[in-house]
């Protein structure tokens, strides 16, 4: 048996680490599209539809128009007007939680330590410090497709 240095050793630990981080990554780029709803299942603001996104309970909500660009909120064209959608995954980035649908504020309270977040999964009120993980929304013929996680 070949004896190998404690350097060589962790360069290879490092090297797979990287391989394994940066396999991940592409996973998530290359998701198939899943549909999710028609738009018409959205009809007015704060109409939402809950789904499951890679094996993770997700919800979908039509929002309002936001006060400045918001790379979670996506705009889209229905007919004559413009609708403005949000989704990403249900679960509480504290401790993994998942905060429950939204209430007559439009958050969404996280029940195991009281993390609050926004319609459009940014965070109001800790102890969570990161928002609700993004996912990145196409429309199609009317219908709403999760096509893979946002970035950052």
């Amino acid at each position: 048996m070949q004896k190998i240095s404690r350097r060589k050793a962790i360069g290879v630990m490092a090297l797979t680490g990287t391989g394994l981080a940066l396999g991940q990554v592409a996973l998530a780029q290359t998701t198939t599209p899943l549909k999710i709803a028609d738009l018409s299942q959205l009809a007015k603001e704060w109409d939402s539809v809950p789904f499951e996104f890679n094996s993770t309970k997700s919800l979908l909500m039509r929002v309002p128009r936001p006060d400045q660009e918001d790379k979670r909120v996506q705009e889209v064209k229905q007919g004559d007007s413009t609708v403005y959608l949000s989704a990403y995954n249900l679960v509480c980035t504290h401790q993994g939680c998942t905060p429950n649908l939204p209430n007559t504020q439009h958050q969404l309270v996280c029940p195991c330590h009281g993390s609050t977040y926004n319609a459009d999964g940014t965070v109001v009120r800790g102890p969570a410090r990161l928002p609700l993980k993004g996912i990145k929304l196409e429309v199609k013929d009317a219908a709403v497709f999760a096509m893979g996680y946002l970035e950052g």
